[in-house]
C-alpha cells in the first residue's frame, strides 16, 4: 500500500493503520477545505465549516506527534527512520491545509462582505420602488452594517488564532528537532553500553572456565599427594 509516494507497508504493524487513518482524516480536512471555498454566502455556515476542519486539524497534529514518540520505540535505526519520514510528510501535508484553511476563510470574508453589500443596494432599489419609509431603510442598512463588523471581527479573530498556533507549532517542531537529536545521541551510548555488556559477559564465562580448570588441577594435585602418601 502507498501512501502519497510512500510506502506503509514497509511499516510495523501496529503502527500501519495510524498513518491510515491520518491520510483519512487529512482527506476529510481536504473536503471541508473544498466545501468551505464553494459554500452559500451564510455566516452560520461558514463558522461551522471552519470550525471543523481546524479541530481536525489540531487533532491530526497531536496524533503525529504521538507517532513521532513512538518512533523511538522502533527495534531497530531503519524502523525509527521509517516512521519519521512518514511523520515529516504527514507534518508538510497538515501545514499546508492550515495555509489552504486560511486562504478559503479570506476569500469567504470577500464573499461574504460582497453579498452584504449587495442586499444592501437590493434593499435601497426596493425600497425606492414602493417607497419605503426613511426609518426603514436606516434599520436595514444599520443591521447590514452590523453584520459586516461582525464579520470582519470574526475573520479577523481567526485569522489571528491561525497565527499563534503556526508560531506555537514552529516551536514545537524546533523542540522535537532537538530532542530528536539527543535521542540519536541516547541510541548511541545505549549500543556502545550493550556492546560492552556483552564483552563483559563473554570475559565473565571464560574467566568461569579458567577458575573451572585451575580447580580440577588443584583437585589432582591434592589427589595424586594423598596418593604417593598412601601408597
Amino acid at each position: 500500500a502507498e501512501e502519497d509516494g510512500l510506502d506503509i507497508s514497509v511499516l510495523a504493524p501496529d503502527i500501519r493503520p495510524r498513518f491510515k487513518a491520518l491520510s483519512k482524516d487529512e482527506l476529510a480536512v481536504q473536503a471541508l477545505v473544498h466545501d468551505l471555498r464553494h459554500c452559500q454566502p451564510d455566516q452560520d455556515l461558514v463558522d461551522s465549516l471552519h470550525a471543523q476542519a481546524r479541530q481536525k486539524i489540531v487533532t491530526l497534529r497531536d496524533r503525529t506527534k504521538e507517532l513521532e514518540r513512538l518512533s523511538v520505540e522502533q527495534d531497530s535505526e531503519k524502523d525509527r527512520q521509517l516512521v519519521l519520514q512518514h511523520v515529516r510528510h504527514h507534518q508538510a501535508q497538515q501545514n499546508s491545509l492550515q495555509q489552504s484553511l486560511r486562504q478559503a476563510s479570506l476569500e469567504c470574508q470577500q464573499l461574504l462582505e460582497q453579498h452584504q453589500r449587495s442586499l444592501l443596494l437590493e434593499a435601497a432599489n426596493t425600497g425606492s420602488r414602493t417607497e419605503v419609509t426613511d426609518r426603514a431603510m436606516a434599520e436595514s442598512a444599520s443591521r447590514v452594517t452590523d453584520t459586516l463588523l461582525h464579520l470582519r471581527q470574526t475573520m479577523a479573530g481567526v485569522v489571528a488564532r491561525d497565527e499563534d498556533t503556526m508560531h506555537v507549532l514552529d516551536e514545537s517542531s524546533s523542540v522535537v528537532r532537538n530532542v530528536d537529536g539527543d535521542l540519536i545521541g541516547m541510541g548511541s551510548i545505549v549500543a556502545q553500553s550493550k556492546h560492552l555488556v556483552n564483552k563483559y559477559g563473554r570475559r565473565q564465562v571464560t574467566d568461569c572456565m579458567l577458575i573451572a580448570l585451575a580447580l580440577l588441577i588443584f583437585l589432582a594435585t591434592v589427589v595424586y599427594i594423598v596418593h604417593k602418601r598412601l601408597f
